[in-house]
């Protein structure tokens, strides 16, 4: 999942990052790092350079980020932050055990994203089915979090066992198990639902994506062929970007909002 993405250890290096993408014509970029043992990602040390690549450059700026504290989200809202991206938790076995967040909960969850909703600062919350140990559990609480606030959309994705952790050799949910959380978050929220990127590969990627498309789905990203081709086959119109899947979430607003 990491190996695609370019490695930032200083502001300069950013910056530079920044004016290639900028001289090549690109939209933006997505900013995102580990969680220290608060849930945390640090990123105060960029915030003067985020701020100066958003009045040189005027490119957006995503950020994935961890459990925000106040002071950290209003200067993403004064840099004038596209988005904010964030995974929101609804069980508190899996923030604990799985996180290894001992003295968090799921409110501290639902405090970020009214944290979030106060400063008026848009959000894409992302929902990882399977995370408690490759159970569903937790996953409609966290979709009821998500949808008593403002959201651009809801980004489902998918546990993967991953070789070299302890995770490795736990079993991704059934695909059923996750259409039925996809049909659990259209339900609830009128904004777009997005498979994400992070999902397991081969025959399990390629039966999701099929189903997700009969479900629905408002996007997909990396899709299989069976995807393209369900969505033939349902004569849906297809539209291919090369950009985060987020971004999907955004241009809808801008579009629904042109169409009132």
């Amino acid at each position: 999942m990491l190996e695609g993405l370019l490695e930032v250890n200083e502001p300069n290096d950013l910056w530079e990052i920044a004016v290639k993408i900028h001289k090549d014509e690109g939209d933006g970029f997505l900013l995102t790092g580990g969680c220290d043992t608060r849930g945390v990602v640090h990123f105060s040390k960029y915030f003067d350079v985020l701020n100066k690549i958003k009045k040189e450059l005027d490119l957006e700026i995503v950020v994935h980020t961890g459990l925000l504290n106040r002071s950290d989200a209003e200067a993403f809202k004064e840099i004038g932050i596209k988005a904010v991206l964030v995974d929101i938790i609804g069980s508190n076995r899996a923030i604990q055990d799985v996180y290894n967040l001992p003295n968090h909960t799921i409110s501290d969850y639902d405090n970020l994203l009214a944290l979030l909703d106060e400063l008026d600062l848009p959000v894409v919350p992302h929902v990882l089915a399977g995370l408690e140990y490759g159970k569903i559990n937790g996953e409609y609480t966290a979709i009821d979090m998500i949808t008593k606030h403002n959201h651009l959309g809801i980004i489902i994705i998918v546990f993967m066992p991953i070789q070299g952790t302890p995770f490795q050799e736990v079993d991704s949910p059934p695909v059923d198990e996750v259409i039925k959380i996809i049909n659990y978050a259209k339900q609830k929220t009128s904004k777009p639902i997005i498979l994400g990127c992070a999902r397991p590969r081969g025959k399990y990627r390629m039966e999701l994506d099929q189903k997700s498309v009969i479900a629905g789905i408002d996007a997909i990203a990396r899709p299989s062929i069976t995807a393209y081709s369900e969505a033939e086959k349902r004569e849906l119109e297809i539209h291919a970007s090369s950009t985060c899947c987020a971004q999907f979430t955004w241009k809808f607003a801008v579009e629904t909002t042109e169409k009132r």
